[in-house]
């Protein structure tokens, strides 16, 4: 089988919740990945971002940092849940880390000059889970990002995730970066990548 790299933000889910009235059906909960492996190096996801609370000092949700021109970029792609309703004022961007506990692990920074949440993005059923971040500092392009065309979003096919959340339900965050193969489901592929699926 193929397997592609797709960043799917954290191994966990935000800490945003969605709030309901009593009398409303609870909203449709989408299956979290949590566990995985030690990344081999830094060199492995060099695309990949972690957005963090301001004073915080771990990521809450990834993203991955979109190619650019002339290997540079002021933009990322993450999930909608992890920034709608929020003030792009509110967090930052670290790009290029691996191992959050070794403090001389230079990384990227910038600061969020504008959120961009899709039009039709629905909390509720999470679909079309996807936002842009436009950032305040471009920053060097150390791994070309390019988004699916439907050819690895397929679902006999298995794909790739990488982020820093949980180990295990409820359980604690590693330091180091992981990873965790998943197989595509043809259902939940379009909440994910938050496009249509044409197989």
């Amino acid at each position: 089988m193929l397997s592609k790299i797709i960043t799917v933000g954290l191994l966990a889910a935000s800490p945003f919740k969605v709030s309901c009235a009593a009398a409303e059906p609870e909203p449709t909960v989408a299956p979290k990945v949590v566990g995985g492996d030690d990344v081999a190096s830094r060199e492995t996801y060099k695309f990949l971002v972690g957005l963090y609370s301001n004073g915080g000092s771990r990521p809450f949700c990834g993203g991955s940092l979109l190619s650019g021109r002339n290997d540079e970029s002021d933009y990322v792609i993450t999930a909608a849940h992890c920034v709608h309703g929020s003030n792009a004022r509110s967090f930052f961007i670290q790009a290029y880390r691996y191992d959050l506990g070794d403090q001389t692990e230079a990384g990227d920074q910038s600061e969020i000059e504008t959120i961009y949440v899709h039009e039709e993005y629905n909390s509720r059923q999470t679909s079309n889970d996807i936002a842009l971040l436009k950032l305040k500092n471009k920053l060097p392009v150390r791994q070309h990002v390019h988004l699916d065309q439907g050819y690895f979003s397929r679902p006999q096919n298995q794909l790739t995730v990488a982020g820093w959340g949980t180990l295990s339900s409820g359980g604690s965050s590693p330091n180091i970066l992981q990873e965790a193969v998943v197989p595509v489901s043809f259902m939940e592929m379009p909440k994910v990548v938050g496009l249509g699926f044409h197989p």
